[in-house]
């Protein structure tokens, strides 16, 4: 039987940058993107990583993207996607790399369910079906397609942790004033765990 640390996962990609939205913004951090993506998503037709919705991608051992990490510098491990949680070494690389010392993010939609209180658990949610208790953050992007009601359904979902309502970035113009008018929606039922955010990686014009 193969060890936790012989797993593999699909790749999408590796690359070192900062963290844009949410409590760690502006965290340089080691980031691997995990391919596949089965969220039934109103962005789906225009994701902002598109390349990650399929199962296509580098078969990479665990071990590898544990050492590249370590020695990025960063100190720390941020897994995202498409839906991470759909592969199924995922969480043998989470705790691989935590026993590694290294600390660690995770990116999720939230659907499927997660929890670790050693893990920075960011939920982003893409439809109401949220099965990850008490992330440390949640962030809702400001869209066209993000409704009042869905965003108070979050809100009352999430009602412990701080919620960043992000601007979509549309042909490099931030939908600034939907997003706080989401804020304000939010404030005016009494969820005041809301906040601003920002993609702020791309108004540093960095990955």
């Amino acid at each position: 039987m193969n060890s936790s640390s012989s797993k593999r996962v699909i790749v999408s990609e590796e690359y070192v940058s900062f963290q844009g939205t949410g409590l760690l913004a502006g965290v340089r951090q080691y980031f691997v993107r995990l391919a596949g993506c089965s969220v039934k998503c109103p962005l789906r037709d225009n994701c902002d990583q598109p390349e990650s919705l399929g199962g296509s991608g580098r078969d990479v051992d665990i071990r590898e993207i544990v050492r590249n990490a370590e020695v990025s510098g960063t100190c720390w491990l941020h897994i995202t996607g498409g839906e991470p949680l759909e592969q199924k070494s995922c969480e043998a690389l989470i705790n691989l790399s935590l026993k590694s010392g290294l600390n660690v993010q995770l990116q999720t939609s939230g659907g499927i369910s997660f929890y670790s209180e050693h893990v920075h658990v960011s939920v982003s949610p893409k439809n109401r079906h949220l099965k990850v208790p008490s992330p440390d953050e949640v962030i809702l992007v400001a869209a066209k397609w993000m409704t009042d009601g869905f965003a108070l359904d979050v809100a009352e979902t999430y009602k412990e942790s701080p919620i960043y309502v992000i601007p979509e970035a549309t042909n490099g113009v931030f939908e600034c004033d939907m997003a706080i008018g989401l804020v304000d929606v939010l404030h005016r039922n009494g969820y005041i765990n809301a906040r601003l955010g920002l993609q702020s990686h791309l108004v540093w014009n960095i990955k």
